[in-house]
């Protein structure tokens, strides 16, 4: 019961802050960072509640206005890869599967690097992202 509640709290929680990082692109980023690293720290100690609760958290800031930090079919890819490792990270958490769990953790760690690497080296400037 103590797990279902903490559940709760958290997804409270995620709903305000992502509703306040609407729009703002490194706002929506720093909470990126923060729920990856819960995510991280959930599958270190095997809490499945901690790690669904965070990937679904990144599965919707990936669907915020501020997530966009440039417009281009490429970012739109990143995007998107981001947003599939993000919901297998959900679905292996759902299912208790820590070896799935760890290799969409891998996906999503990969996509981001990716990502934010093309950012850097973009001709468009992007905008900076402070963790």
């Amino acid at each position: 019961m103590k797990t279902i509640w903490k559940a709760l709290l958290w997804m409270v929680w995620i709903a305000a802050t992502v509703r306040a990082a609407d729009g703002d692109t490194a706002a929506v980023m720093r909470q990126k960072l923060a729920a990856s690293q819960r995510i991280l720290g959930g599958l270190a100690v095997a809490d499945f509640g901690l790690v669904q609760t965070n990937a679904s958290a990144l599965v919707a800031l990936s669907g915020q206005r501020g997530w966009a930090a440039m417009q281009t079919p490429d970012y739109e890819l990143f995007s998107t890869q981001f947003r599939v490792s993000s919901e297998a990270l959900v679905k292996a958490a759902k299912v208790r599967d820590i070896d799935a769990a760890v290799g969409a953790y891998s996906d999503l760690t990969v996509s981001c690097v990716a990502c934010h690497k093309y950012l850097r080296a973009s001709p468009k400037k992007a905008p900076v992202i402070k963790p």
